[in-house]
Order: structure tokens, then C-alpha cells, then sequence
């Protein structure tokens, strides 16, 4: 690294003439003064640069200061080049990434010459340390996997860290991760270093690869988690210096993955947890100064996944208001210009999605397309952002297609494009799915009130084939999901009058229920089950009790869920429908029913929500339903 006069550093190759060939700091005392010196001003330099936001000026004192910390000790050196490439790779910059690799193994193995012969001063300072150089190859083959990722090579990332840790399990080296046989954090034969840093990339990449067990990412994260929360003071110093640092990024990767489960309040806990956690590392690592890291983008990162979190399940002023504030950070010229394209892309999109699901579609307009103005002004590859961005504006321009009750045909090529595009991700791929299904749903529903029952039928008969293709992905343990798809299923098998057809997915549907863990999302897709049974026991049962039981239970579920949602407004005009199509008398007699129903939240056959948050949707329920039956008989005539 060539540097200015004014930049108040010693050329490299000066630095190893003075030190190491002549001899004469170490003859005065001045070897140590000058390394710190040195060391302090490269590191200021560092941060200086992170905050000008340049990314090969970044490198420059990167460089630099892990070099000086190197000469200095060896072991700190390392520490250095560790923090400072993990930070590249988050930052998705493969050039600088692969220039400090280089620059450090140069550095490793540098060989000065001296009188009588030369030496190699890293190398043997590396012999007389804590390290070992098998150690920092270890080390390097993780960072191989998060390279692979950075390069969205996400089934390759998978495949290797599977690979590593098959083999490291052989050696002895890591635990094998096991249901119920928690990690000994007491044990001291493993390398915990290892088994962290390695975790954590194999789940970050079993998160968006189509051939991994999301259970048992699920798992291998909790422990993790559990082994970094233990009293257990580490041997190893850069795992304990960085365990913070390390238990905030479990703490994300298992949001992201009980996120990928419709595990809604435990990815909100998670994501929290991981906010809290990172915070405190940034309050750590600014009081001491042995590491020099900067997290703000990270932070932010994580903040934007958290918002998105916070959307999901129903709570839309928190998602927004830390949407803008993550907005403030990430604007900031610095910021943009050091933070890689498919990170802003991703960034703009979680905004626009926020705001589609607020259903204040002008709002999401105008960050979906600076998602897509940068994708196609930076021809940007990267297939999962891409199919991401062309997801969301599908469901844009749906929202636009509902509101303008005319049919928009160009939007099946968006999904088709998005699911082209995002193929390899198995785990989002059942979702798009199903969205596409309900984009079919709603052209037959528009064909429908045109009386064109021909294309009605036509694009029903699409939606059921996108179910079935989804049903055809193995989702692991993934229940929920697998309900939700049954219930959409028996929403076609209803409009169709497929009337057995229906029955048996509903109760396929109520059977997964009835089995899967007890979650938040499981309100909404039991409120769409019980939609559907209605359904079948007004117009085919005639079991009008029966409906009214299973439609004030449905709108229960849903006002559990969240205090307000977009699906609200979805199964209230869902069960403003049904109670229109049956005679006045029907309404007038169970009228008053409605009013004094009552079912303790126990007594639920699956999916049982807290007695007291039952009790109030229940009365929220049997008010909206009574509203609407009143409503209805103002106007309707007794037929």
C-alpha cells in the first residue's frame, strides 16, 4: 500500500527495514513506541474511512492497520484481519474481500533478509503464539462458505459448510448437534470457535437454498444460542472478546428461520434479542479497545429484517416507524455508498412491502422502484433479490387490480418471472405460490362479476394447479404452511361447488392444525379453515347453526392475531358475503344465537390462544357479526 506523505505512515517495506533488517528500534526501546504509535493511528484511520463511506479507501487502512497490529503481535494481527473480513463479506464486496486475504497471507509469509541469511518474522512469531496456522485455515474455509453467499451461490454455500462440518464432526473437532443432547459448554474438546462461526454460516445459507431441514437449522441455532448465553468463559480470546457479536447474529439467523416457519412472535423475540444483543456488543466494543469494529450496518440490517418482522404479524406503526428511522441510517451518503447494491435493493423492497401490506399502495411505490431503478441501473444478478423485487411489484399491481375491479393479465408474467428467478429457494417458493393462486382467484372472481363463467372456471382451475405445485414442495416440519395451502385449496373446491372436495381439505387442513405447535400465524390460517367449513354448511349443509358458530370463530381468530390487519378487512368482507346469501328469516333467527354464543378458548379443537385474549376477539367477533346480520336485514328481503 502506497501511501502520502501526509498520511503520517511508514512505507511497509520501510517498516521492515527498521525493524527487523537493522535491528536498531530494538537496540533503543523504539520498536514498541513506534508499533503503537502506528497502530493507533491506522486504526483511527479505519474508523475515519468507514465513516467517509469509500470503499477502497476502507481497504487501504484496513490494510494497513492489520499489518502494524500484525508486526506488533501476531495474535492481535489476526484478530484484526479476522474482524475486519468478516466485515467485507457482511458487506457483500468480493474485490476487497479477496485483496486484505491476500494482503495477510503476504504479510504471513514474508521473508526479510538479514545478516547471514533471512528470516520469515510472522511466521515465527505465529510458532511462539496461542495460534496455530491450521487454526487460521479453519477459520479461512468458513469464510470460503461466506464468500460462496456473497456470490449467491447459496446450494453451493450449503454443500460446503455440510461437507465441513461432516468432517470436523470426524475429527472430533465439533459437537454433532442432536434433538435433546445440548451442547456441554464445559467440554473442552471442541472447538467452539469453530462450531459457532461454522453454525451460523451453514444456517444463514440453509435459510435460502432449497435442500436443507429448516428443523434442524432451527435447532442447531438454539444451540448455538444456548452454548454463547452459558457462564462458560471461553478459551478461545476471539470468540470471547466477539461473543456478543456472534450471539447477535444467532439470534438473527433464528428469526429468520422461525420467520421462514410462520413462527411469527418467536422471529419478533428473536430479532429483538438480537437487536439488544449487537447494542450491547457496539457498547463494549466503543469502552475497550482491542477490537475495532463497526456493526452500524449490520444493525441497521437486522433492524430492516425486525420491521418486516413486525408487518407479518399485524403490528404496522412499529414496521413503518422503524422502517423511516432504519430509512435516516441508511441514506446517509457514506452508507450508501459503502453498502452493496443487493443490500439496498433488499432495503427499498421490505419498504415497499411494509407499505403494500398497509395497503397504502402510493407510499410503497416509490421504493419499489428505486429497488428496481437500481437493479437495472447496476445490472444486478443476484437472482433471489431480482425475484424478490418482481414478487413485490406483482402484488403492487395486484392491490391496483382490486381497487380498479378490471383484470390485469400482465401480472402473471411478473409471478411467472419471480418464480423463475427465486427457483432455488425452497423455502419462500410454497408462498409465491400461493400468492399466485390468489391472484387467479381474484381474475376469476372480476371474470365472474363480468358473467364470463367460462374464464372464471378457467383461471379457478389455474389457481387449484398452483396449489398443487406447491403441495409437491416438501416444507419439512413446516405444518402451518401446509394447512394454509389445504385451506386455499378448499377455497377453490367451495367456488367450484366441489362440495367433497372441500370437506376433505378442510379437514386435512384441521388435521395439520390440530397437530402443529400452537403460533400466532396459526389464528389466521384456523380463521381461514373455519371460512371454509362455514361455507360448506351454508350452501351445502344447510347447517346454519353450525355456520354461525364456525364464522364467529373465524372472525375470533383473526382480531387474535393482531389488534389490526389486512386480513381483517379480507374475512369481514368474506362474512358479510355469506350472511347475504341466506334468506332474512335465517338471520332473524339466529340473531339473538349470535349475541349470547360463547366457547371458552379451551374448548377450541386446535391451535388454543390465551383464555383472556379469546375472550375479548370473541366479543369483537359477535359485535362485528351482529352488525352486519342488522345491517343486512335493514335491506334484504325475506326469500
Amino acid at each position: 500500500m502506497v501511501k502520502q506523505s501526509s498520511d503520517r505512515l511508514f512505507l511497509h517495506d520501510e517498516i521492515f527495514a527498521m525493524i527487523d533488517a537493522s535491528r536498531k528500534p530494538d537496540a533503543f526501546g523504539l520498536r514498541q513506541p513506534t508499533l503503537d504509535y502506528l497502530c493507533d493511528v491506522s486504526k483511527t484511520a479505519v474508523q475515519q474511512a468507514a465513516g467517509h463511506g469509500a470503499t477502497d479507501e476502507l481497504l487501504g487502512t484496513m490494510a494497513n492497520h492489520m499489518y502494524y497490529e500484525m508486526t506488533r503481535e501476531i495474535e492481535q494481527g489476526y484478530f484484526t484481519y479476522a474482524i475486519y473480513i468478516d466485515r467485507l463479506l457482511e458487506l457483500g464486496v468480493l474485490n476487497p474481500t479477496l485483496v486484505l486475504s491476500d494482503a495477510f497471507w503476504r504479510t504471513l509469509n514474508y521473508e526479510v533478509v538479514v545478516a547471514g541469511g533471512s528470516e520469515r518474522p510472522y511466521r515465527d512469531a505465529l510458532q511462539l503464539s496461542r495460534l496455530s496456522e491450521e487454526r487460521i485455515l479453519r477459520d479461512e474455509r468458513v469464510r470460503y462458505v461466506a464468500l460462496l453467499r456473497t456470490l449467491s451461490y447459496h446450494d453451493l454455500a450449503l454443500a460446503e459448510a455440510q461437507r465441513l462440518v461432516q468432517q470436523y464432526q470426524a475429527t472430533g473437532l465439533m459437537p454433532i448437534v442432536e434433538e435433546g443432547v445440548p451442547v456441554d459448554p464445559s467440554s473442552g474438546e471442541w472447538d467452539y470457535h469453530l462450531f459457532v462461526t461454522l453454525g451460523l454460516k451453514r444456517m444463514y445459507a440453509g435459510i435460502t437454498s432449497r435442500d436443507e431441514n429448516i428443523q434442524q437449522m432451527t435447532l442447531l441455532g438454539q444451540t448455538i444460542i444456548h452454548l454463547l448465553t452459558s457462564q462458560k468463559e471461553f478459551l478461545d480470546r476471539l470468540l470471547e472478546l466477539r461473543r456478543d457479536y456472534f450471539l447477535g447474529d444467532a439470534y438473527n439467523a433464528l428469526g429468520q428461520l422461525y420467520g421462514a416457519q410462520n413462527r411469527l412472535d418467536e422471529a419478533l423475540d428473536a430479532g429483538r434479542n438480537a437487536v439488544r444483543t449487537l447494542e450491547r456488543y457496539q457498547r463494549h466494543i466503543t469502552r475497550q479497545h482491542v477490537l475495532n469494529d463497526d456493526i452500524t450496518v449490520t444493525l441497521a440490517q437486522i433492524r430492516n429484517n425486525l420491521a418486516y418482522a413486525y408487518t407479518r404479524r399485524g403490528d404496522f406503526d412499529t414496521a413503518r416507524q422503524l422502517s423511516l428511522h432504519m430509512d435516516k441510517i441508511l441514506r446517509t451518503p457514506a452508507t450508501r455508498r459503502i453498502l452493496p447494491i443487493q443490500r439496498q435493493v433488499l432495503f427499498f423492497n421490505t419498504r415497499a412491502l411494509i407499505d403494500i401490506e398497509r395497503t397504502d399502495y402510493l407510499a410503497a411505490e416509490n421504493p419499489l422502484r428505486e429497488a428496481e431503478h437500481l437493479i437495472e441501473q447496476e445490472g444486478l444478478k443476484d437472482r433471489r433479490v431480482r425475484g424478490l423485487v418482481r414478487w413485490a411489484r406483482a402484488q403492487l399491481q395486484v392491490a391496483y387490480m382490486k381497487k380498479s375491479n378490471e383484470p390485469d393479465l400482465a401480472i402473471d408474467e411478473m409471478y411467472r418471472e419471480a418464480y423463475t428467478l427465486l427457483e432455488s429457494n425452497r423455502n419462500q417458493l410454497p408462498e409465491l405460490l400461493n400468492r399466485w393462486a390468489s391472484y387467479y382467484r381474484h381474475i376469476a372472481a372480476l371474470y365472474a362479476h363480468q358473467g364470463k363463467n367460462e374464464e372464471r372456471e378457467h383461471y379457478l382451475g389455474l389457481a387449484d394447479a398452483k396449489l398443487d405445485e406447491a403441495l409437491r414442495i416438501p416444507l419439512g416440519g413446516n405444518d402451518i404452511k401446509r394447512a394454509d395451502l389445504f385451506g386455499s385449496k378448499a377455497t377453490i373446491a367451495n367456488l367450484l361447488g366441489k362440495y367433497r372436495d372441500a370437506v376433505d381439505y378442510v379437514q386435512r387442513a384441521e388435521h395439520i392444525l390440530s397437530l402443529a405447535q400452537t403460533q400466532a400465524y396459526g389464528q389466521i390460517v384456523s380463521g381461514r379453515v373455519a371460512l371454509q367449513r362455514a361455507d360448506i354448511q351454508i350452501h351445502h349443509e344447510h347447517r346454519y347453526q353450525d355456520a354461525f358458530d364456525q364464522l364467529l370463530i373465524s372472525l375470533a381468530r383473526v382480531y387474535t392475531f393482531a389488534e389490526e390487519h389486512r386480513d381483517q378487512e379480507t374475512f369481514e368482507e368474506v362474512v358479510y358475503r355469506f350472511v347475504a346469501a341466506l334468506p332474512a328469516r335465517v338471520l332473524d333467527e339466529y340473531q339473538e344465537y349470535v349475541q349470547n354464543f360463547r366457547l371458552p378458548a379451551n374448548q377450541l379443537p386446535y391451535q388454543i390462544p390465551e383464555e383472556l385474549q379469546w375472550l375479548g376477539s370473541l366479543q369483537r367477533s359477535k359485535r362485528k357479526l351482529s352488525h352486519i346480520i342488522a345491517n343486512h336485514l335493514l335491506f334484504a328481503p325475506d326469500v
